[in-house]
């Protein structure tokens, strides 16, 4: 009797480049693969191809510094990245118009970044189904117009498709500088929230400090601080006050002689 084997999970209804919906079969990300021995999958590798951002010269200058092949440790770099599985290249990028970022070429031909060198980051166990089908998820939650230069870039989408393809995170020196300045801002986002809570504005209609003393501001478009102060004095005066200030004051100006005071010598006198 012929040892057993392992039976292969069945194939949907759908075969190729469909998939089964509730409405019949729709296409999804089509992923090429040779089946293994007894029509079983076999194993797909997994690439990451990392490219220099942009194709200026200072760019590629600056990665060959801070991340040089052949030095024993990597600080990081400003790198574009793109994921190999089944002979087609997966990168994720910004897009004005609503839809999904993700796209392929073929592997190391991306016209708009430099290559720069391929890292082997191991085989999948997933089925060409199976990654079709975590294709389909990728593009529908990397939505080109929600594409952020350190939140949501190229890198964490090639770090989560790794990630569920189950062969382990990008190279650290790939994504290190972009994560650092991730975490940079929202630490500083953080920060600025903070300092609200604690210092938060004024709501309780009150005037800040010293707008009571704002001087009021004539139609010319000057300020008017003798005007304030004359409607501000007049205004706490009593009527009766003023007909009895009005007296004091013409008996004060009547000097000692019987004549009234006009110099300031005089009216001096009656103050001492």
């Amino acid at each position: 009797m012929a040892p057993s084997q392992t039976p292969c999970r069945r194939p949907s209804p759908c075969v190729g480049d469909k998939r089964p919906t509730p409405s019949g079969c729709s296409p999804a990300p089509r992923v090429a693969g040779n089946a293994g021995a007894a029509g079983c999958p076999a194993e797909l590798p997994v690439y990451i191809h990392v490219y220099d951002v942009s194709n200026e010269s200072y760019i590629q200058q600056l990665n060959a510094l801070f991340a040089h092949k052949s030095a024993p440790f990597r600080l990081g770099g400003v790198f574009h990245a793109g994921v190999e599985i089944a002979g087609r290249e997966w990168t994720y990028g910004h897009t004005v118009a609503a839809g999904t970022g993700v796209t392929w070429r073929e592997p190391r031909t991306d016209p708009q970044h430099h290559y720069r060198e391929t890292v082997n980051i191991g085989s999948t166990r997933l089925s060409v189904r199976d990654v079709g089908a975590l294709l389909e998820k990728l593009t529908s939650e990397y939505q080109g117009n929600s594409y952020s230069l350190l939140g949501k870039n190229c890198c964490h989408f090639a770090e989560e498709f790794c990630q569920r393809l189950g062969v382990g995170s990008l190279p650290p020196w790939v994504h290190r500088l972009s994560r650092m300045a991730d975490s940079v801002g929202k630490v500083s986002q953080s920060l600025e929230k903070h300092l609200t809570v604690v210092c938060p504005a004024s709501e309780s209609g009150a005037q800040a400090p010293h707008a009571h003393q704002a001087l009021p501001i004539s139609d010319s478009g000057a300020q008017a601080p003798c005007e304030k102060r004359k409607v501000s004095k007049e205004a706490k005066v009593n009527p009766e006050d003023k007909e009895n200030m009005a007296a004091n004051s013409s008996e004060r100006r009547v000097g000692p002689s019987g004549k009234k005071l006009g110099s300031t010598r005089d009216k001096a006198w009656v103050l001492l």
